[in-house]
């Protein structure tokens, strides 16, 4: 396993032990390639929730994340560094088993960087300056992790996962629009998986939420099962939710899957 001393300089013990992290992604299911940023949509609508929705979806934080709130005029914020959602950040040990040491709910601005709950400040972890994998999340985006351990300190160190040259774990996980790598859209059921056919799929997901019996419904809100992130579910017509999911799958071979490559 491969471990980068990328970020190490020699002040980093005497600062103290907290780490300072500046990622960047950009989500496949509202990224605007006319416009190199993601779309605000439920930002604009006011849907995004004020406290991170992760753990009411099942998500077990640890190391003292959770819980973690939306500062008053964050969402006020518009242009480029508007909030598109919230994400989970995961430090893991740069063993073998990668087992996670402590995660945190952060906010994903338009232009790709993930920021604390002030909407702006880097991401800090109160861990022992060290190498770790770091590996983001999103509720209906495949997730995404480095290949490598990096080693993190007080001084903040950017890393791109928007940059096609960032190597990242597995195969294929991320899709490549023109010179930016995104994270695949279409988690609808948050299984990790992207299916189209099956049991297990995401299709049906979206089509038992608008009401199962009647497919050109489309359901407002904040929900699981709107992928492209418009702040409305949609299972037929323009704008639905379930053509994302056959574009991430292939297009062409409805029983293909697309599994996410963080372990």
């Amino acid at each position: 396993m491969t471990i980068l001393a990328l970020g190490c300089t020699s002040n980093m013990w005497a600062q103290g032990e907290v780490i300072r992290l500046e990622p960047r992604i950009l989500l496949d299911g509202c990224y605007v390639a006319s416009a190199g940023l993601m779309h605000d949509s439920l930002r604009t609508k006011q849907l995004i929730p004020e406290e991170e929705p992760f753990s009411a979806l099942g998500y077990f934080h640890v190391g003292g994340g959770g819980g973690e709130q939306i500062l008053p005029g964050v969402l006020n914020v518009e242009g480029p560094d508007a909030i598109v959602d919230w994400v989970v950040v995961e430090l893991r040990e740069a063993a073998a088993n990668g087992f996670r040491v402590a995660t945190q709910s952060a906010l994903l601005q338009r232009d790709g960087d993930v920021v604390g709950m002030d909407g702006f400040s880097a991401i800090v972890f109160d861990v022992p300056n060290d190498f770790y994998f770091l590996s983001i999340k999103h509720r209906n985006h495949l997730g995404v992790m480095t290949s490598s351990a990096y080693y993190f300190g007080p001084d903040a160190l950017p890393l791109d996962f928007t940059a096609l040259a960032t190597p990242v774990w597995g195969v294929l996980g991320r899709r490549f629009v023109d010179s930016r790598a995104l994270l695949w859209c279409g988690d609808a059921n948050g299984n990790g998986q992207v299916k189209y056919t099956g049991n297990g799929n995401d299709r049906d997901q979206i089509l038992s939420l608008v009401g199962g019996t009647s497919p050109n419904v489309s359901l407002t809100g904040y929900y699981r099962q709107d992928v492209n992130m418009d702040g409305r579910v949609r299972y037929t017509g323009t704008g639905n939710d379930r053509d994302r999911i056959l574009t991430t799958i292939g297009g062409t071979m409805p029983n293909a899957t697309r599994t996410g490559q963080v372990p």
